[in-house]
């Protein structure tokens, strides 16, 4: 990246430095730049990039001419791609929104690196809407659940023409074309290979619709280290899980000799749970090194059906989510839900009619909860949910929300505001968190 301006460091008689990466920078530049170039990030999106050049926003014009007459940062022969990664930590860290910081990961790959480790925090975040991707692009768009339009892009060539399942992580499972599976991580842009699935007699019958071949993925964080990936497959219905980056060479695949139809999972103090087709809820026994069984809990509510299940982790406590009707808002049809809680103890299920003030979000991917839904500028005792109907060949709605107290459903439709296409045959909107502490390994 190049600047038109010169950022500069004169000698100064007894100035402390800062060393990192084997460079040295003078203290006081930290605490001169920060304030500044904390403005420069937070003002206008970095729609520019930072570049500093032909900046086309007022604001980041006004700041460009601050910036290049402060006489401390005129002398200091600094520009921006050579500021250390611990300062453009700090500027990250003082950005007041989530989409501020992304913009400072979007700079250039050093700011993307350093950002994925800053430990950035605002409280409570809502989940953002990765949207289906645009025709001959990378960059894919996310959309705030707030003000329902487009907050912020993402340049994600990784992503492109893949299939997607989000998770509130901060990290995407993505499969292409060839049934190879990644995990992607968001701000870093870091790409994991997983182990090829497992094959089966069927491979070759739905290797035309290989999209289709994965029902379901789940990304968990098991430890500080380390992610659960979970896969739920078709044609036969399969649960499977590795661990990364523990460097697992294979899938561990879950005996089911009850031909369960595995439909979620979720991840509750150290064990491992699964909502099946008719509402039955099993744990995961795993066994060293590479076996896993299942353990029946309890069947599923009585008299309960649904066209889709979820499973949803909240409060140290698993709600069952059930989804009724069709989601073709164009016919005058609306989703319902009804809400679960399953007792540990007695193993079984409760029905609740509120969820005070969290609200859910389910769909194609990890389903999880946000508690104190109206600080993170959710609806409170609402269900968000998106269309993972893969019967349909394209949705008609970007989103749903489902509000319990009413028992209505608002679809969000697609509009110029909002980015526009809900999806393709293989790219259908995705829920997924940033995650807001440093990146869980390198």
């Amino acid at each position: 990246m190049k600047s038109d301006s010169s950022f500069a460091v004169s000698n100064v008689p007894n100035a402390t430095t800062h060393e990192r990466d084997g460079s040295e920078l003078p203290r006081f530049m930290h605490e001169r730049c920060l304030p500044l170039f904390t403005r420069f990030c937070s003002s206008a999106y970095l729609s520019a990039k930072l570049g500093l050049v032909g900046v086309g926003r007022g604001e980041l014009s006004g700041l460009k001419t601050e910036l290049a007459e402060d006489e401390t940062i005129k002398s200091s022969g600094l520009t921006v791609p050579e500021l250390s990664t611990d300062l453009i930590q700090e500027i990250a860290k003082r950005c007041g929104t989530l989409r501020d910081f992304i913009a400072c990961a979007e700079v250039s790959p050093l700011w993307r690196s350093a950002c994925s480790e800053a430990d950035w925090n605002r409280g409570p975040q809502p989940p953002s809407l990765m949207l289906s991707e645009t025709a001959q692009s990378d960059t894919r768009s996310f959309l705030s659940l707030f003000h329902k339009r487009t907050n912020f892009e993402l340049t994600l060539p990784a992503a492109r023409g893949k299939r997607i399942w989000g998770s509130p992580r901060g990290w995407i499972v993505t499969l292409d074309d060839e049934l190879q599976v990644h995990l992607l991580n968001l701000i870093s842009q870091i790409q994991l290979q997983l182990p090829p699935l497992p094959t089966s007699e069927t491979f070759h019958l739905v290797r035309s619709d290989c999209f289709r071949r994965l029902h379901k993925s789940l990304t968990f964080k098991i430890s500080p280290t380390e992610l659960l990936i979970a896969v739920i497959t078709h044609q036969p219905n399969s649960l499977c899980f590795t661990r990364v980056p523990s460097g697992d060479v294979e899938w561990i695949t879950v005996r089911n000799p009850n031909n369960f139809i595995f439909r979620d999972v979720a991840y509750l103090k150290g064990q491992v749970y699964a909502l099946c087709e008719n509402g039955s809820i099993v744990k995961i026994k795993f066994n060293e090194p590479f076996a896993a069984a299942t353990h029946f809990l309890a069947s599923g509510p009585e008299g309960e059906t649904a066209d889709r299940v979820y499973l949803v982790k909240s409060s140290d406590a698993l709600f069952g989510i059930f989804r009724h009707g069709e989601d073709v808002a164009d016919y005058g049809l609306a989703a319902e839900f009804a809400v679960y809680k399953f007792g540990m103890e007695g193993k079984m299920w409760e029905e609740k009619w509120s969820i005070g003030d969290s609200a859910f979000f389910v769909g194609n991917g990890n389903s999880w909860a946000v508690s104190s839904a109206a600080r993170a500028n959710c609806k409170k005792n609402s269900i968000y949910f998106t269309d993972d109907d893969w019967e349909q060949e394209k949705s008609l709605y970007l989103f749903g929300v489902y509000d319990m107290e009413t028992w209505e459903t608002d679809y969000q439709t697609m509009g110029s505001e909002t980015g526009g296409d809900p999806g393709t045959q293989y790219s259908r909107p995705t829920w997924v968190a940033h995650g807001l502490t440093p990146t869980v390994f390198r």
